[in-house]
């Protein structure tokens, strides 16, 4: 129920009351926005005790998968729990904002050169009634 008339721009960044990524601003009206959800987009993330960069991209429900995880030394630390976060890269979302944590990292055989890192958002999708819209900061 927040469009143009509070002054809500397209590509801001929506996320819940507990600060957990939702999506972004993809269109606005006059008193409404329409939200596209992490779920239909690719989120430049960090896992926040490792540093290991990759991108998040849907999986089922409120699961995702956190793709291009190097399988190396440096990036076996990556822990069951650890927290990923926006890495702020691609400009589309702002550096920080909670977007879930791992609950499973393994190597493939298929793919040795990767790992299969496998994350939890906290948002239920199908049930986020209310969000808060973060404003754009000036670069």
């Amino acid at each position: 129920n927040a469009g143009a008339d509070r002054g809500v721009q397209k590509n801001w960044t929506v996320v819940t009351a507990e600060g957990l990524l939702v999506g972004h601003v993809a269109q606005v009206e006059k008193n409404s926005s329409i939200v596209q959800l992490i779920r239909r987009s690719r989120v430049s993330a960090v896992v926040q005790k490792s540093r290991a960069q990759g991108i998040v991209s849907r999986g089922q429900n409120n699961l995702f998968e956190l793709r291009y995880i190097e399988a190396n030394e440096a990036n076996n630390a990556i822990q069951i729990g650890d927290r990923v976060v926006t890495s702020g890269l691609g400009g589309r979302f702002p550096e920080g904002i909670l977007i879930g944590e791992i609950v499973d990292v393994r190597d493939q055989k298929r793919d040795p050169l990767f790992k299969k890192v496998i994350l939890e958002s906290g948002v239920d999708f199908s049930k986020v009634e209310e969000v808060f819209v973060m404003r754009l900061s000036e670069r």
